[in-house]
């Protein structure tokens, strides 16, 4: 197993720290200590929280656009992009259980805001890049994108938060059913 660097180190014990005290629980003594290194070290890497939890921010935004381009193909069929999304960020949050307990913390972290607006307004990343083309396509509505998005892939965040509160799982046939749902509520002429 690879060894992860002084950074990742920090970044997993903030996320993992996170879980557990939540945002404002947060210090950088707490965070040292939870990745096994002095108080210290962590000012070589971070002048301060705000650094780092900026610095976790835009970690997540990256993290999520690369999780959207995983395995996207522009020439298949509007719903089938966005399946393939949807599906990219169930797995991805199947897969690291800590995004789902510190979803609702992101909302907070210092510049991840500003990261969303510029990506939307420079018509940045694939969600971006997707609506753009299926609204053009007539297959959309002509919504912005951000409520385009509360529409239909944050189901796919909501339903993952829904299913570790409650402790269920869904079966494929039934989070198909969520996915066909959920592209329906962008669809255009319905």
């Amino acid at each position: 197993m690879k060894e992860l660097s002084m950074e990742e180190k920090i970044f997993a014990s903030t996320q993992s720290l996170m879980a557990e005290v939540g945002l404002q629980g947060l210090s950088m003594q707490k965070i040292a200590k939870r990745a096994g290194i002095s108080a210290g070290t962590i000012y070589l890497h971070f002048t301060n929280k705000e650094a780092l939890l900026q610095e976790l921010a835009l970690r997540i935004f990256k993290l999520f656009q690369r999780t959207l381009w995983t395995d996207f193909d522009e020439s298949r069929p509007i719903f089938q992009q966005y399946q393939t999304m949807w599906w990219n960020i169930w797995l991805l949050l199947q897969e690291n259980p800590e995004l789902i307990i510190n979803m609702n913390q992101y909302h907070a972290l210092p510049g991840l805001d500003r990261l969303c607006k510029e990506s939307e307004e420079k018509g940045g990343g694939p969600w971006y890049s997707f609506c753009e083309r299926a609204i053009q396509a007539g297959e959309i509505v002509n919504l912005p994108p951000n409520l385009l998005w509360n529409l239909s892939l944050e189901t796919a965040i909501n339903v993952a938060l829904d299913c570790a509160f409650m402790q269920s799982k869904l079966t494929d046939d039934q989070l198909d059913m969520v996915i066909k749902r959920s592209f329906y509520a962008i669809k255009a002429n319905l």
